[in-house]
C-alpha cells in the first residue's frame, strides 16, 4: 500500500487548497512569458517566491501572494459555506461583488458583466445574451477552478449539474463546461479514492458535453507536456489547455513538486496552470508532500482554516 492511500480526507482537502494557492503564487513568476523568456529570467529555475522578478506586471504582488485565481476559488468556497449549500444566484452575487471590489487582474469578459443591469438575478440567461451580443468565442480558463472547488464539497450525483451551472454563469461555451466537469471528476476521485478518475469516465464527459475536448484529453494521456504549447500567446488561456496540462501531470508525475514545477516551467498562463495542477497534486499526494515553500505563502493560516471548514462541510 502506498503512503498516499493512508491520507485522510482533510489531508487531501488541505493539500488541494494550499496546492492551488502555491501554484498560483509561484506561477506569477512566469505568467505570460514564453518558455524561452522564462529560461532567460530564471536560468536556475523558478522554485521559490523570492526569486520572482519584480517587473511592471509581477510587482503587483508580494512574494508568496496569490492572484485573483485563488481569490475567486476561495470566494466560491466561502460563499457556499456561509450559505449552507449551493445556490446559483448567491454564487453569482458573490462573484460580481468580487469583480466590483477588484482593481486588477480581471479579464475583459468578466468586466462586461458589470455593464449588464442586475446580471446576477438571471446569470445564465444574461451571460448567454452577453456572449451572443459581443460575439465571444471560447472562454478562458478562469472557470476551471469551479470544478475543483465543487469536488471538495459535493458528491457525484449533484456535482455535474452544479459545475455546469457555475461554468455557464460566466462562460457560455460547452468546451468550458466539459473541461471543468472533467477536472471535477478527477478531483472528486482523488479526494475519495486517492486515484484519478478513469479515462473511460472522463471520455464520457467529453461526449456528453463537447467532443472538441477529446484531443486535449488524449494528449494528456499519450502526449508530452510540450505538446500543449502552453506559452503560445494566442491560446495560452484556453480552458482545454489548462485542463489537459493539469491532467498530464496526474498521469505522468510521481510527486507533487514535479507536477507543479513542470507546468510552471512551460510558462504561458502559468499562475492558472500552476493553481489547477497544484490543487490536483495536493489532492493526490496530500498537504505534506507539497513543496516547502507552502510555508511562505501569504495567508497560509487562512488556507488551513478554510480547509478545516471545507472538510467539516463535506462530512455533513
Amino acid at each position: 500500500m502506498n503512503k498516499e492511500s493512508n491520507l485522510t480526507k482533510y489531508d487531501r482537502i488541505r493539500g488541494a487548497i494550499a496546492g492551488y494557492a502555491l501554484g498560483d503564487a509561484l506561477g506569477v513568476g512566469s505568467e505570460f512569458m514564453t518558455k524561452t523568456e522564462m529560461q532567460g529570467y530564471y536560468p536556475d529555475k523558478l522554485r521559490d517566491f523570492k526569486s520572482i522578478i519584480r517587473d511592471s506586471h509581477r510587482c503587483q504582488w508580494k512574494p508568496g501572494e496569490t492572484t485573483n485565481d485563488t481569490h475567486f476559488f476561495t470566494t466560491l468556497l466561502e460563499t457556499i459555506l456561509s450559505n449552507g449549500g449551493y445556490d446559483l444566484n448567491v454564487c453569482a452575487k458573490a462573484f460580481i461583488d468580487k469583480i466590483r471590489n477588484t482593481t486588477k487582474d480581471i479579464v475583459p469578459t468578466f468586466r462586461t458583466l458589470l455593464a449588464f443591469p442586475d446580471w446576477e438575478e438571471s446569470p445564465l440567461v444574461n451571460t448567454h445574451k452577453i456572449w451572443k451580443h459581443h460575439g465571444l468565442e471560447e472562454g478562458s480558463n478562469e472557470a476551471n477552478h469551479r470544478g475543483i472547488a465543487m469536488a471538495l464539497l459535493f458528491d457525484r450525483p449533484e456535482l455535474d449539474d452544479i459545475v455546469k451551472q457555475l461554468v455557464l454563469m460566466t462562460h457560455d461555451d460547452m468546451r468550458c463546461v466539459a473541461s471543468t466537469v472533467i477536472l471535477a471528476h478527477t478531483a472528486h476521485s482523488l479526494l475519495h479514492t486517492g486515484e484519478p478518475a478513469s479515462l473511460k469516465d472522463l471520455m464520457s464527459v467529453c461526449y456528453a458535453y463537447d467532443t472538441r475536448t477529446v484531443p486535449f484529453l488524449e494528449m494528456a494521456v499519450n502526449g508530452k507536456l510540450e505538446d500543449f504549447d502552453l506559452d503560445d500567446e494566442s491560446s495560452m488561456g484556453l480552458t482545454r489547455k489548462n485542463m489537459g496540462a493539469a491532467l498530464w501531470t496526474v498521469w505522468h508525475c510521481d510527486n507533487a513538486a514535479d507536477a507543479i514545477y513542470a507546468v510552471i516551467d512551460e510558462a504561458g498562463d502559468a499562475d492558472s496552470n500552476g493553481a489547477i495542477t497544484g490543487a490536483l497534486a495536493g489532492l493526490r499526494f496530500g498537504y505534506d508532500a507539497l513543496p516547502d515553500i507552502k510555508n511562505d505563502l501569504i495567508d497560509k493560516d487562512y488556507y488551513d482554516d478554510l480547509a478545516r471548514r471545507v472538510a467539516a462541510f463535506s462530512d455533513e
